[in-house]
């Protein structure tokens, strides 16, 4: 069964936690803006993401 898309962001949100990201938010699926925001420590990059979930 695909995952739905408050899945996907707590998966994305678990593996920036574990690779060098900081500054990570996350907001519950359905909410207005970007899914996740977060700034990668080493370059300060930052990254805004839009997660989508799978279709029944």
């Amino acid at each position: 069964m695909p995952l739905r898309e408050q899945g996907v962001v707590d998966a994305i949100e678990a593996w920036l936690n574990a690779n060098g990201f900081s500054e990570i938010n996350a907001i519950k699926a359905g909410a207005r803006g970007y899914d996740i925001a977060a700034k990668r420590d080493d370059t300060g990059e930052r990254w805004l993401i839009e997660a989508k979930g799978g279709a029944y």
